[in-house]
């Protein structure tokens, strides 16, 4: 009976990589560019994009090793250590309890569903149907995990030179403040200022969703500029969701000619 369950397991393993579309040429190639990383192992960005919820399975812990789990385990641990050099290098006298609370900023859930929805990560994502929808509230934890795993993909692929590379473009945008952990940058101002400056309508937020427990929750937030969507933010408070949309918004504003 147990040598049966290794073969059923073994088959079935074998099924589902072979049903598993490959990676085109084209998601490769805009990955590439997303990322700005020359990938060289397709199928481990494939496995770092791919979530839990696209397994159904019986065999009790098979999913694990065809999903990003593994990846997101090893990419959490990798931008632990590598925020935690980043304040060592950029803040040289600050106390362990300041650099402390500052890593939690620069690799909590809120930012990394900062850093994903800078990437439009989403577009990537193989995840269930009932995931499929932006707004849903159980994204942004699906969006953060990938970010975690893409890093652990880019450590194994191409090494931790190539992490820190990737990764400290994401930690020099988010300005700390070492001495209440804050963004010092406030970008709802920015954003009113470049649009007064420009003659435009002056923006409104409207809250989105609210996802996690009374105690814990995540805001997502769009802006609106004469009545259009221009950008969104999640936070752990209104507030910060606010300020990370206005960040998007500014953003495009200066794409935008006279």
């Amino acid at each position: 009976m147990k040598a049966n369950l290794k073969f059923q397991k073994f088959f079935y393993k074998i099924g589902l990589f072979f049903k598993s579309p490959k990676v085109s040429f084209l998601e490769t190639e805009l990955l590439k560019e997303t990322l700005n990383y020359n990938i060289q192992d397709e199928q481990l960005f494939k496995l770092a994009l791919t979530h839990s919820s696209t397994v159904r399975t019986k065999v009790k812990h098979s999913n694990s090793t065809i999903t990003n789990e593994r990846l997101e385990f090893l990419g959490d641990a990798v931008l632990n250590l590598l925020a935690a050099q980043y304040l060592y290098k950029h803040y040289p006298n600050a106390s362990e309890g300041d650099l402390t609370i500052s890593r939690s900023k620069l690799v909590n859930k809120t930012a990394l569903v900062k850093y994903a929805e800078i990437l439009q990560l989403s577009r990537f994502l193989k995840t269930h149907p009932k995931f499929s929808t932006s707004d849903n509230k159980g994204m942004n934890t699906i969006v953060a995990d990938a970010f975690e795993a893409i890093v652990g993909a880019i450590y194994l692929d191409g090494g931790i030179n190539n992490v820190i590379k990737f990764i400290e473009r994401f930690f020099n945008g988010s300005i700390i403040n070492i001495e209440n952990g804050e963004s010092s940058q406030n970008y709802k101002s920015t954003l009113l200022e470049a649009l007064q400056a420009k003659k435009l309508q002056l923006p409104t937020y409207k809250i989105i969703s609210t996802d996690g427990p009374e105690h814990s929750k995540i805001f997502l937030v769009e802006v609106l500029i004469s009545n259009i969507s221009r950008g969104s933010g999640s936070g752990s408070s209104k507030k910060e969701a606010e300020q990370n949309a206005a960040r998007i918004a500014s953003e495009w504003l200066s794409t935008q000619t006279d």
